[in-house]
């Protein structure tokens, strides 16, 4: 399928893509992020014919996103050198096989489509986010920085089953060792100062993070890597009075660092340790998009 032909709206591929087994969630026109209220029960459950129809009549331009079942992984590659992305996906085609399905957004990033066995967990290790049972992905719609529609190699999900034999199925042990493998492999970002992060720094108890702090956290062999390692400490090491402010801290730092609202969202949910504020968290998330 050439670009020129691709769909880009929801009501083109919807009941396709909901009769191939595959879940579907509308997406604002030239957006990435959905803002329907509750989107992830659609990970568990296809909506139904009238649910779409609601949403297309809400506004007819809407792109379609991919929740990701439980049943499926997407290895989301947001890579923007051709150079450091091939070897990590010559070591994803060499421990997983050949993707089923590989779409492109804003090239040369990637997302390869794959089955599972039920063992494989969300994670993310930036630039490598693995999405199982959680996430979502645009599928068909206009990319807001090249204003383009979404491309597909090999296939798409409007002509191919959910449980399609050319997706190779994963399992856990497969996705930690392409994990480990790639590692050594991925390009590591240049901290910048709290001044060219929008005036915001990470917090900890013991203080604000000196820059050469976090180069040293970003650089940390022993964590999640890269920038998670440093925001995913702050906010496990937050003392109770300390946990808003380093909440607010973290959630600006990776949006100064071009994350979006649903990954500060779900990283931040993983680490937060504030039992019984949930809501805090979500309100002050969102607060740092506005």
């Amino acid at each position: 399928m050439t670009p020129a032909r691709t769909p880009t709206r929801l009501k083109q591929v919807a009941r396709a893509m909901l009769d191939n087994g595959w879940s579907v969630i509308p997406i604002p026109f030239q957006s990435k992020a959905p803002k329907l209220p509750g989107w992830p029960e659609f990970n568990k459950r296809q909506p139904v014919l009238d649910e779409v129809k609601a949403w297309v009549r809400s506004d007819a331009r809407v792109g379609a996103g991919l929740p990701v079942s439980p049943e499926h992984v997407a290895v989301d590659l947001d890579i923007t050198d051709t150079g450091a992305l091939k070897p990590i996906v010559d070591e994803a085609v060499r421990i997983f096989g050949k993707p089923g399905m590989v779409r492109i957004g804003q090239a040369p990033k990637l997302v390869m489509l794959y089955r599972q066995d039920g063992s494989v967990k969300s994670t993310k290790a930036h630039p490598v986010e693995i999405f199982a049972g959680s996430g979502q992905i645009v599928a068909y719609g206009i990319h807001p920085g090249t204003k383009h529609p979404y491309t597909w190699r090999r296939a798409h999900p409007a002509v191919i089953a959910a449980d399609d034999a050319r997706m190779p199925v994963l399992d856990a042990e497969r996705v930690n060792d392409f994990l480990t493998a790639v590692k050594p492999l991925l390009p590591v970002p240049e901290p910048r100062s709290p001044s060219a992060q929008g005036g915001v720094a990470v917090t900890s108890p013991g203080g604000v993070l000196s820059c050469k702090e976090i180069s040293q956290a970003l650089r940390c062999e022993a964590g999640l890597g890269g920038l998670d390692y440093a925001a995913a400490k702050a906010l496990l090491d937050a003392e109770p009075g300390a946990r808003h402010a380093t909440l607010l801290s973290v959630a600006g730092l990776l949006k100064g660092s071009g994350w979006t609202l649903e990954e500060v969202d779900a990283f931040t949910a993983r680490f937060w340790r504030a039992d019984g504020r949930e809501a805090e968290r979500r309100r002050t998330v969102r607060d740092c998009f506005k």
